[in-house]
């Protein structure tokens, strides 16, 4: 599945965090290809990150590199742009991927 989020706004922050039970879930990002967070164990504190887009179309890909205890890959994700807090969750299996595409 792909979201869709349109932006006037280059900065964003992205939080990550486990929705459910610590158990292990493990994400990579990657932004526009390029490797942004690798193998990161996910905790029940959100970890905040900031990014830069570029102009045009930028995909953001969530990917389970692990499910932890407890499958599935239960992620919550907020994508922050000028104040409005864009929120997901994911329920990945091993390998799969979700990805947000923001158009600046």
């Amino acid at each position: 599945d792909t979201i869709i989020i349109n932006s006037k706004k280059k900065d964003i922050i992205i939080n990550i965090w486990d929705t459910k039970k610590t158990d292990g879930d493990e994400v990579s990002i990657l932004i526009n290809d390029q490797l942004f967070l690798e193998k990161y164990k996910v905790l029940s504190s959100k970890k905040i990150l900031s990014a830069k887009l570029n102009k045009g179309d930028n995909n953001i890909q969530i990917t389970a590199t692990d499910v932890g205890e407890i499958p599935p890959n239960t992620i919550g994700i907020e994508i922050l742009i000028d104040n409005t807090i864009f929120p997901f969750s994911t329920n990945l299996n091993l390998n799969e991927s979700a990805v947000i595409k923001i158009r600046q």
